[in-house]
């Protein structure tokens, strides 16, 4: 019922434990921190009872940390409240260790990437679900920071199902956002029955938005699952996604070699666009 209270049920979680907020708004200013493993069939399970009933404001760089194995979050608002837009990065950062995350029928706003994955220390998040949630920016993101609601870098094995993604509008910097993408040298992920509407209350604003990628705007190699990134993705698939209202590219690969595109709905945009030598698709 407290944040005093979530913390220590997160620095205390066994595999299998369920950790449910009472009903009410909490206000974040630190993130809370997923560090104790949960296992396959039995995860940390972060959530509400009831869909709307809790409301996590985060005004701060980042709502929850997940650096541990199988974590589950379900049935939260996440609502970023930064004056500065520049600063609510992320709902949930998955990082290193971070492998079999789930996130399931959330409904998250006005943050530059709702969610951030990225390898640390050696270690990548692999295997990840993001489902049924709905993720939206109710404003134009004021900052040069990177505004992609799904942004994935060098995870396996992620699927990504049945999201409502609408009005990622980037204001500052090249103003190029993205609905999601997955790149780094990242392989094998699936976009599968999402919706993504690049302006759907946000209309005509200057910038480009592109719905969903494999490879987004590239990597550093750095940030490479392989250190090159000789392909930014590889074995990946999109299949039964719609995609409406974008002002460039619906689909964009960029270096994603063995990609199927299948069974999508491509509306008032630039369509499917394959880019450098090492794409081929399907």
């Amino acid at each position: 019922a407290t944040l005093d209270e979530a913390r220590a049920a997160f620095d205390a979680a066994l595999a299998g434990d369920v950790i449910t907020f009472a009903p009410g708004v909490y206000r974040l200013r630190r993130a809370l921190e997923a560090r104790r493993p949960g296992v396959q069939g039995a995860p940390v399970t972060v959530r509400a009872a009831l869909p709307g009933s809790v409301t996590i404001e985060v005004d701060g760089a980042q709502g929850f940390l997940v650096a541990a194995r199988w974590w589950r979050f379900e049935n939260l608002t996440v609502r970023g409240v930064c004056r500065n837009q520049s600063f609510c990065e992320h709902a949930f950062h998955v990082t290193g260790k971070g492998s079999g995350f789930a996130a399931v029928n959330n409904t998250i706003t006005d943050f530059n990437a709702h969610f951030k994955i990225n390898g640390s220390g050696g270690s990548f998040p692999d295997g990840g679900l993001i489902a049924y949630n709905t993720l939206s920016n109710g404003s134009v993101r004021a900052t040069a920071s990177p505004v992609t609601p799904i942004d994935l870098v060098a995870g396996n094995d992620w699927t990504v199902r049945a999201n409502l993604i609408l009005d990622f509008v980037k204001g500052g910097g090249d103003r190029v956002s993205y609905g999601a993408f997955a790149k780094g040298g990242a392989a094998r992920t699936v976009f599968e029955r999402n919706v993504v509407v690049c302006e759907h209350l946000l209309r005509g604003r200057p910038g480009v938005r592109v719905g969903l990628s494999f490879g987004g705007g590239g990597t550093g190699k750095r940030y490479c699952r392989d250190g090159r990134c000789i392909t930014e993705h590889e074995g990946g698939t999109m299949r039964a996604n719609l995609v409406a209202s974008c002002s460039d590219a619906a689909i964009y690969i960029n270096s994603g070699a063995a990609t199927r595109i299948v069974h999508n709905t491509l509306l008032d945009s630039a369509g499917v666009q394959l880019r450098y030598p090492q794409t081929a698709a399907t």
